[in-house]
């Protein structure tokens, strides 16, 4: 009996549109810092680095609001995502039984810089026009949900949206203490990285749904195999292919890899690889045809009988 190869045009996009959280801690521990202003007399724009905790609020005597400066290294989120929810979780240095007002910013720079010890290095920064007020809730030892900001996904689509912003950049958030709305007297201070690390430094997370690849869309124009059926030779034809690395290979149902096409590098152009039933010596049944390139991927459904 003749074998025959039936090949349905069926796509398979890995995780197009697919939801994502991630976390993303301070990995540095000049990633997190805070700094003085006081604007009554003197503007004390001291920077405070490698201490084991971080000051956000406001104190009236003396008269100081503390800026609080978190920068998270390698935000894994393409250009064109959309931002579903995102927050930062603290993890309370001491107990605090007063209710303070942050305002929450992020630096207007889609690749910002880490925090250095040079006065008002937090202040003189650009912050973008949108801004989140937060109201901490009393704060006990355990980290939880009075110790995690609100929703904050506006400030991150914001920096997401820019022209510069690339996969795995940085991001810095800004926390303004405000005048306290009922006498408050102490500001919240949370762990550091210095503390121990990430484990305790303020952790973003961050729910995205990435955007449609239409890379894998134009990938799967370009990719035809013919005839259909066949009964011995079969051609896979590439038209306008983009250079990069590509592999093109059979798989069986369980994910094994049964055939080799193709594997290297192609530059920008046309190709045809030519292949038979002898070629790749499958036995009937369904197999899946896979090519891989530029970071894409996409797969036909094959049927050998």
């Amino acid at each position: 009996m003749k074998k025959i190869l039936t090949l349905f045009f069926c796509f398979s996009f890995g995780l197009i549109n697919a939801q994502q959280t991630i976390e993303i801690p301070i990995i540095d521990g000049n990633d997190d810092a805070y700094q003085q202003w006081n604007q009554i007399g003197t503007n004390v724009g001291t920077m405070f680095m490698g201490t084991e905790s971080l000051i956000m609020g406001f104190t009236p005597e003396p008269h100081m609001f503390y800026y609080l400066g978190l920068r998270y290294q390698s935000v894994p989120i393409p250009p064109g995502s959309t931002i579903e929810s995102a927050f930062i979780q603290f993890s309370p240095y001491e107990p605090s039984e007063e209710t303070i007002v942050i305002t929450i910013y992020c630096e207007n720079n889609a690749n910002p810089l880490a925090f250095t010890n040079e006065d008002y290095n937090i202040t003189d920064r650009p912050w973008n026009g949108y801004n989140s007020h937060w109201e901490v809730p009393a704060w006990d030892w355990i980290p939880n949900y009075n110790s995690r900001t609100h929703d904050i996904k506006d400030l991150v689509q914001y920096v997401i949206d820019m022209e510069d912003w690339e996969k795995n950049n940085p991001i810095v958030f800004i926390l303004k203490g405000n005048y306290p709305l009922q006498g408050e007297q102490f500001p919240k201070i949370a762990y550091s990285y210095e503390y121990a690390q990430e484990y305790y430094a303020p952790m973003l997370t961050i729910t995205f749904t990435a955007p449609s690849a239409v890379d894998e869309q134009e990938l799967a124009k370009s990719l035809n195999i013919f005839p259909n059926p066949v009964t011995d030779n079969f051609t896979v034809s590439l038209t306008d292919i983009k250079d990069g690395e590509y592999n093109i290979s059979m798989y069986d149902l369980q994910g094994k890899k049964v055939s080799q096409i193709f594997n290297g590098t192609l530059t920008f152009g046309n190709y045809i690889f030519e292949k038979s039933l002898a070629d790749i010596m499958l036995e009937a049944g369904i197999y899946l045809l896979t090519i891989r390139g530029n970071e894409q991927e996409i797969s036909r459904k094959i049927i050998i009988q």
